[in-house]
């Protein structure tokens, strides 16, 4: 199901949808870093820093982990989501419940 999200998000025309979304990503996800980083720029987001950011997309499996990343976000009150949280924001065109995507609950 995963795939055949991203496989969906990938084939959809350029958006504003991720507008005002400040996003790093920590782990492996359906795509490569540099794919997903492309992916969510072509939606409107732009990519923060390791000190600036408002959203971070985990793996599960970094979640777990508790990685730097993570407890950054945790250290911040940023939200902690999966990837499937984007590619439902860009298949919908508008922005998804993120407490449905969290991976800290």
């Amino acid at each position: 199901m995963l795939k055949t999200k991203h496989d969906q998000a990938i084939a959809m025309p350029t958006s504003s949808t991720l507008d005002g979304y400040n996003i790093q990503f920590t782990g492996t996800f359906q795509d490569t870093q540099a794919g997903m980083t492309a992916l969510v720029k072509s939606h409107g987001a732009t990519i923060g820093t390791k000190a600036v950011f408002s959203l971070l997309i985990a793996s599960k499996l970094e979640f777990d982990l508790s990685t730097n990343k993570i407890l950054q976000a945790n250290k911040k009150g940023v939200s902690i989501v999966g990837e499937m949280f984007l590619y439902d924001c860009i298949i919908n065109h508008k922005k998804q419940n993120e407490d449905h995507y969290r991976l800290d609950d």
